[in-house]
């Protein structure tokens, strides 16, 4: 059976970092994606990241997987910021949303670039001032057409409100800008393999779960043109080696390397990687 045919099943997730508390991951065959549910309130929302493990949010280095986390986390930043001046050799102004302690947005501001982040935990934004990042509430009071470039790295499935986040996105975003994404894929073979203890459903803080359709569909509804498609090649790595973690492994480091390079290797001849970068444009009469 095709991980496809897997999946568009209902089946249960749970929780392994805060609650323990389970979910269903029911299939959207409109869209082509994965939907949590229920989906916890806004007012619940900020409760199940109340973790210090959540790792994004802090700078820990304590542990193993949060020494392998921030070494990753450093080559990815130098790809990213590589990858967007070849789009923008000139920079201009950039908005990151979901920055987390803004690493990224920090390097930005090293670089040249007019760069804001938007991250609605108060720890992390915390962490980000501390080093120079500036922080808004929200994208409500920037201008239309006012960003050249919008980033959300490992975002997109934490908005509640995907409809109006892509609105949002679309309003204050140039004419000629671009919106760069990255999102897990839940049709990669480490997804396939782990099944419900893949780490990167993560529910419920992951509210939404992608395929490469359903990034193309939400966003040509939104007004956007898919551009280009690429792996991160990393992340299947790191995904594999905290799924190994919840299934409790003891050679967990080993068998997660393993398996990221399968999942690798077989996205190769399929295109379907543990995560992928997405480069999105406005839609025009021409497009």
């Amino acid at each position: 059976m095709s991980a496809k045919n897997q999946q568009t099943t209902p089946f249960l997730c749970t929780d392994h970092l805060v609650t323990g508390e389970v979910f269903e991951l029911v299939f959207n065959t409109e869209k082509d994606m994965l939907i949590t549910t229920p989906q916890p309130n806004l007012d619940q929302l900020p409760s199940y990241y109340n973790s210090q493990d959540y790792i994004s949010h802090t700078n820990a280095k304590k542990s193993f997987f949060d020494i392998v986390y921030q070494a990753v986390k450093k080559i990815q930043i130098n790809t990213k910021t590589k990858n967007l001046e070849r789009l923008f050799p000139n920079k201009g102004v950039l908005l990151d949303i979901g920055s987390g302690t803004g690493d990224f947005v920090f390097r930005c501001q090293q670089l040249g670039w007019n760069a804001t982040a938007i991250e609605p935990n108060q720890t992390a934004r915390n962490r980000g001032k501390a080093k120079g990042v500036s922080y808004i509430e929200s994208t409500k009071k920037i201008k239309d057409n006012a960003i050249d470039c919008i980033t959300l790295w490992h975002v997109l499935e934490h908005l509640p409100d995907l409809k109006e986040s892509l609105k949002e996105i679309h309003r204050v975003l140039s004419f000629n800008g671009k919106v760069v994404l990255a999102v897990p894929n839940f049709l990669s073979w480490d997804a396939n393999h782990y099944q419900s203890s893949w780490a990167a459903y993560d529910v419920p803080r992951h509210l939404w779960h992608f395929s490469p359709k359903a990034i193309e569909r939400i966003f040509s509804e939104a007004g956007f043109v898919l551009e280009k498609k690429s792996p991160m090649l990393w992340d299947a790595f790191y995904i594999s080696m905290l799924s190994e973690k919840i299934q409790k492994r003891k050679t967990g480091f080993l068998f997660g390397l393993l398996n990221g390079f399968r999942s690798n290797w077989h996205a190769r001849r399929t295109g379907m990687y543990s995560s992928l970068r997405y480069e999105l444009k406005k839609r025009t009469e021409s497009s």
